[in-house]
């Protein structure tokens, strides 16, 4: 009786929506500042503008790595969990928006390192 259940529970309920991986944005243009008007509430966005680059990130503490490897040129990718650790192989291929504002690296060159705080309340 339970899997008669879950069947109908599984053909009546609404779609579900897109997976993490396909949240992925490319609709970033040239003149385009990537902001839409909740962007700034996004803790973190990384997006590659330049050659593919190796790109860490890890809920600070030792927690769950949820980035780690290669991202393609072009791609963007958007973490809602905070506080975070990053690392970016080559700072200077990417664009890092913490809650919606570009942050530099410090040099521009080699590896970039951030940290993204959890918000203020």
């Amino acid at each position: 009786m339970i899997g008669g259940y879950a069947l109908i529970n599984a053909l009546t309920s609404p779609a579900p929506g897109p997976a993490p991986s396909d949240t992925v944005s490319r609709e970033l243009d040239a003149g385009d500042s990537g902001q839409s008007a909740g962007s700034s509430q996004i803790p973190l966005q990384i997006t590659v503008t330049g050659p593919p680059t190796n790109v860490f990130v890890q809920v600070a503490g030792g927690g769950e790595v949820l980035q780690k490897g290669i991202l393609a040129t072009g791609e963007t990718r958007m973490y809602t969990q905070t506080p975070l650790n990053v690392v970016v192989e080559d700072s200077s291929a990417v664009v890092v928006r913490i809650y919606g504002k570009v942050v530099e690296d410090g040099n521009g060159r080699g590896r970039g390192e951030w940290i993204v705080e959890a918000p203020e309340d």
